[in-house]
């Protein structure tokens, strides 16, 4: 059953860990940039997008990669699980019919 549902799983596993990847460069890169842009952009302005960035983006995205990454960690967990039954299923349906074997 889930050999049609493992390239899925890898696909979306994928993608999530892509996507976590581009969060880790985009906020690295944010939070880089912003003292330039204090130093450059003068105001309440920029006051303001500074306080936000630091106080809110920052921590919202600190807070939200491992979380993601967390669903990809448990998708990975799942599919192992669903493999393994499967695994056990088989195992037991051989058993039966070589005990059906057997008796007929």
């Amino acid at each position: 059953m889930l050999k049609y549902v493992r390239p899925m799983v890898i696909q979306v596993v994928g993608t999530i860990v892509r996507h976590v990847s581009t969060l880790e460069e985009a906020t690295g890169q944010i939070r880089s940039a912003l003292p330039g842009l204090e130093g450059s952009w003068i105001g309440e302005d920029s006051e303001a997008f500074a306080r936000e960035v630091s106080q809110q983006f920052l921590p919202a995205t600190a807070a939200v990669i491992p979380a993601v990454g967390a669903i990809a960690a448990a998708f990975t967990r799942a599919a192992a699980v669903i493999e393994q039954a499967d695994r056990e299923a088989k195992g037991m349906a051989e058993g039966l019919q070589q005990e059906l074997g057997r008796v007929f």
